[in-house]
């Protein structure tokens, strides 16, 4: 039954015969990447701040003109860790930062002079870019490092099998050899056999032509055979 987004589902677990309640949020259930994003935006805003807060220290000289570009520090992380949205928000607050404190006159966001607007826009559009690879470079990261786990992951199933079978073939090794070592046992006792068989009979056969008197044969009823 669904009951709204702040709706809580208690789920019994059994554990001895015992019902355990857990309360589990829908909500967090629903969109778990959701309170990430929100610390994405966040941190977008206190990166911008640090490299403003930086770039005054190093204003006027040290860097010059390039220090617009100072803000890729945080633009690139953020696209890194939180994805696209919190990166085209850092890119905005900082093309909105440095022309607040940087741009003459300063501390002003009205029309400035129309020299700043290529390299404003050369810079809107390099952040883009970079977010867009900074993202790009995740997603292939995490696929080329799915993709390593699962070889592994191959790797070691196939090591485990290689396993099962060494030892298949050591126990019906075991069992060839046991079958073997009974096979030439009940080879040596026929032959004992069929040597005392053949003494007995050459034994009887001299026996019955050495003797002296004949020998009848004659069945139950005493008729000779």
């Amino acid at each position: 039954q669904h009951c709204g987004k702040r709706c809580v589902r208690r789920i019994f677990l059994k554990k001895r015969g015992f019902g355990l309640p857990v309360k589990i949020n829908n909500q967090a259930l629903q969109n778990p990447r959701r309170s990430l994003r929100i610390w994405g935006y966040v941190l977008a805003v206190v990166l911008v701040a640090l490299c403003t807060w930086i770039k005054g220290l190093l204003q006027p000289d040290l860097v010059g003109a390039a220090q617009v570009y100072m803000y890729f520090l945080a633009i690139f992380p953020i696209a890194w860790f939180f994805g696209i949205g919190p990166a085209l928000l850092a890119s905005a607050l900082s093309l909105l930062a440095y022309d607040y404190y940087f741009v003459p006159p300063a501390f002003s966001l009205l029309p400035k002079n129309v020299m700043v607007i290529p390299a404003a826009l050369i810079f809107l559009i390099s952040s883009m870019l970079l977010s867009y690879l900074g993202l790009s470079l995740k997603q292939k990261t995490a696929l080329a490092l799915k993709e390593v786990r699962a070889r592994k992951e191959v790797e070691a199933k196939l090591v485990e099998n290689q396993e099962h079978l060494e030892d298949l073939v050591r126990t019906r090794t075991v069992e060839l050899e046991k079958k073997n070592i009974e096979l030439n046992i009940e080879v040596a006792e026929r032959k004992q056999s069929e040597e005392a068989l053949r003494e007995n009979e050459a034994k009887y056969r001299n026996l019955f032509d050495t003797m002296a008197q004949g020998i009848i044969y004659h069945d139950a009823e005493g008729r000779a055979i």
